[in-house]
């Protein structure tokens, strides 16, 4: 019922829509969202758990001021309860308005060559990350998250194809930039997923981008040592006719025919 606010609320936040495929083939790039399970995990973390804490807070005042017979002339513990219960209940339609946006407008989108993540109410952050330089995958779940049956994957690279644009999170410790596929029902599968398109892309010869430049450096290291061993040789033999013009070094032996 609350998706009617949807439009209205992307409007005034100006959240952008689809994000274009990654590179690739547009037939083979997945597009897909986050799992169901995640909606209720972002409202139970991010509407119900509030909304309980604070109510909790509203009445713990108003059975201290009454277990302890605070004066009450101004009616200000009134005041408190309305103005708590209020508050508490603007924070639930908030969050449930926001949590809702939040994942109706997530994108994830995997092609053949990269990968691209787009997440975010107020801050939109999006990334792209080019299987050349994934590193490492992970999947995490805590036990909220196994309760919805939902996990995170985590992308690691070590840096280029989108790695430093917002929406990378950065590893400082291991040095990685972080692309997290939050909230889906099947990480393995898409973890498996990737990681086959990976060996596609690198059996491709699209992944061996270094070994290429490699083996372009080390044959350009040798013309050059070639070049090198030329204009030595080049070098030497001019200064032996030097010699031999001013008559400092005997002249080469004349052939004889046969």
């Amino acid at each position: 019922m609350l998706k009617i606010f949807d439009p209205v609320l992307a409007a005034l936040l100006q959240v952008p829509g689809e994000p274009r495929d990654p590179s690739g083939d547009a037939e083979d790039v997945l597009t897909f969202k986050a799992a169901p399970g995640f909606y209720r995990y972002r409202l139970l973390r991010g509407a119900v758990l509030p909304a309980i804490a604070f109510g909790i807070a509203v009445v713990s005042v108003l059975a201290y001021s009454r277990l302890h017979r605070v004066p009450d002339q101004l009616g200000w513990l009134a005041v408190v309860e309305t103005v708590g219960l209020t508050l508490a209940g603007i924070r639930v339609l908030m969050s449930f308005l926001l949590v809702g946006l939040d994942y109706r407008y997530r994108w994830y989108k995997v092609g053949q060559q990269s990968l691209r993540i787009r997440e975010g109410v107020f801050n939109v952050r999006e990334m792209t990350m080019t299987f050349a330089n994934i590193q490492n995958m992970g999947i995490t779940q805590g036990p909220l998250q196994r309760l919805f049956g939902i996990a995170d994957l985590q992308v690691q690279s070590a840096g280029g194809g989108g790695a430093g644009a917002p929406g990378a999170e950065r590893d400082v410790a291991a040095g990685m930039h972080v692309a997290t596929f939050r909230g889906v029902e099947n990480a393995a599968e898409l973890r498996n997923l990737i990681s086959e398109r990976l060996r596609r892309y690198k059996s491709a010869g699209l992944g061996d981008h270094e070994e290429r430049d490699r083996d372009l450096t080390e044959r350009s290291d040798a013309q050059a040592a070639d070049r090198r061993e030329l204009l030595i040789e080049l070098v030497r033999e001019m200064r032996r006719l030097r010699l031999v013009a001013l008559g400092r070094a005997p002249s080469p032996p004349a052939s004889q025919g046969p």
